[in-house]
């Protein structure tokens, strides 16, 4: 009896076992990937005299050039379309939510919609702060979306520039700009839909998203402050490399700095407070005395600084003269960059320590290259570009500061080391870091791979 019983217990466990290993798979939901319409851009526009809606555009890709565009369901629309032989096809609608729109589209096309391959989602600048926080929850809480896909804004009209480009999709373009095959970072931010999230519901600190172009070629450069889904603050690209500085990502990218001040410009490093760097491999910004001139004869050097107006002084941002082209420069190439950042509160008033640190390649000296560069020289040329970089990291944090835009998350640092404090000084975050006053250190170490002689 006995044995007949194990007999019987092995075999349950063998039938138990078949079963398992045919579940496994997960089969009974497969679909096959050419019945799905795998979305990979999203572009929001303000509904025409309707403020209660939106003109969402989804992109799929075309990968055999077949099919027709896609109409607006729902109200008809009049975007200017891609042809029928281009990569990607768009579908068009106007609707009150991010999910009624994904239905009415669904009418237009023979395939289900999937949001797995999102790369990119575009906004107009215009939409209403209440529509874009409405879009922005949706997506991060349908599990089908792809939370890595990237968020921009734009001054264009999202839907025709998602109807931009005959060959390539624009998601796709965008997507490929921003990726981490592009290793530059100096023009232009990277900003994630889950990072997006994040930032609006985190207090003292703003949320910030790149800005995409449309024009002859699709670009993307520049970067949009919001507060409460509202637009407060727009950076240049050239801006945007003091903010890629403070935060230690900028890299790869290519400075050109003059060895004369421009006209006006006072000769104090330190007129914000920030002390003098440390004095280690390389040069450091912060000091008082001149540069000396680095390089055959080029004469008074320049000393870089960001007036209490915040009156950028850097060549790009001022515009240049025609006379500034025939003074000599050098040109680095920044390798890669370190920072460190507090926040403290003395006296009533925060304290912004930043110490960066940059590691750069000079690319051409003042003498382009005629005349050997002895070690003196190299650190003058350190201390130069210490001190450049230095002054766009300032210039940046002051436009910050005069529009209230906590792009650097100082409020979020502060609260989690005195989370007694949020309640009473969240809502008074903007006004504190307008106050605030920062202390920027930068060292840069240059490496000299030859000279032409």
């Amino acid at each position: 009896m006995a044995g007949t019983l194990h007999r019987w217990r092995r075999l349950a466990r063998w039938v138990l076992a078949c079963g398992l290993l045919i579940t496994l798979p997960g089969c009974w939901d497969y679909q096959r990937i050419n019945y799905r319409e795998s979305i990979i851009g999203i572009g929001l526009d303000p509904a025409p005299d309707q403020p209660n809606q939106l003109r969402f555009t989804f992109q799929s890709p075309v990968f055999a050039n077949a099919g027709q565009q896609g109409q607006g369901a729902g109200q008809p629309q009049a975007p200017s379309q891609a042809s029928s032989t281009s990569s990607f096809r768009n579908y068009t609608v106007v609707a009150r939510s991010l999910h009624e729109a994904i239905t009415n589209a669904q009418v237009q096309a023979d395939k289900q919609f999937f949001l797995g391959n999102l790369q990119a989602i575009v906004f107009n600048r215009n939409i209403s702060p209440e529509m874009l926080r409405k879009v922005i929850s949706e997506l991060i809480r349908d599990p089908t979306v792809d939370n890595l896909a990237f968020i921009l804004a734009t001054d264009d009209s999202a839907t025709e520039l998602m109807n931009s480009g005959a060959n390539a999709a624009p998601s796709d373009r965008i997507d490929r700009l921003l990726e981490e095959s592009v290793r530059q970072h100096a023009h232009m931010v990277r900003t994630r839909l889950w990072e997006v999230w994040r930032d609006q519901e985190t207090s003292g600190r703003a949320v910030r998203v790149g800005m995409v172009h449309a024009g002859n070629e699709l670009s993307v450069g520049g970067l949009l402050a919001l507060q409460q889904a509202k637009p407060i603050l727009e950076l240049t690209p050239e801006d945007v490399m003091g903010y890629e500085f403070a935060i230690g990502k900028a890299q790869e990218a290519n400075l050109t700095i003059r060895m004369q001040p421009a006209p006006g410009v006072a000769e104090s490093g330190a007129a914000d407070g920030g002390g003098a760097g440390p004095a280690g491999g390389g040069g450091s910004a912060g000091s008082t005395s001149a540069a000396e001139a680095a390089g055959g004869g080029t004469g008074e050097a320049m000393q870089s600084g960001t007036s209490s107006s915040g009156t950028n002084t850097s060549e790009s941002s001022m515009g240049q003269q025609e006379g500034e082209a025939a003074q000599p420069s050098f040109v680095i190439r920044v390798v890669r960059s370190e920072s460190r950042t507090g926040v403290q509160m003395q006296n009533g008033r925060l304290i912004l320590p930043i110490r960066v640190r940059v590691f750069a390649n000079l690319m051409r000296d003042a003498s382009d290259g005629q005349e050997e560069v002895s070690m003196r020289q190299l650190q003058q040329y350190e201390q130069l570009a210490a001190q450049d970089i230095r002054r766009r990291i300032l210039h940046t944090l002051d436009l910050c500061q005069q529009s209230g835009a906590d792009i650097y998350g100082y409020g979020t640092r502060y609260f989690a080391r005195h989370p007694e404090q949020r309640i009473q000084l969240a809502p008074r975050w903007p006004d504190l870091f307008r106050d605030a006053q920062p202390q920027v250190q930068v060292e840069v170490i240059l490496t000299l791979k030859g000279s032409l002689m």
